[in-house]
């Protein structure tokens, strides 16, 4: 299950909640206030790196194929 971010609108608390997939605004209360008036972030979301995203860019061949 994904962890959503809120920011509630009554208290300003910002705080994070595991939840199913396809839960609303609606179906959250504030952990701080009980208020049911809260808004979800925009959260970025991270991934393992790969050895193929090193960030350095490939190659580049020599004009004529030589050494």
């Amino acid at each position: 299950m994904p962890i959503y971010e809120y920011i509630c609108n009554e208290c300003k608390t910002t705080f994070s909640l595991i939840q199913k997939v396809g839960t609303s605004e609606k179906d959250t209360t504030c952990p701080q206030c009980g208020s049911t008036e809260v808004k979800k972030k925009l959260s970025l979301f991270s991934s393992p790196a790969s050895k193929s995203s090193t960030g350095s860019p490939p190659p580049v061949p020599s004009p004529g194929g030589g050494t």
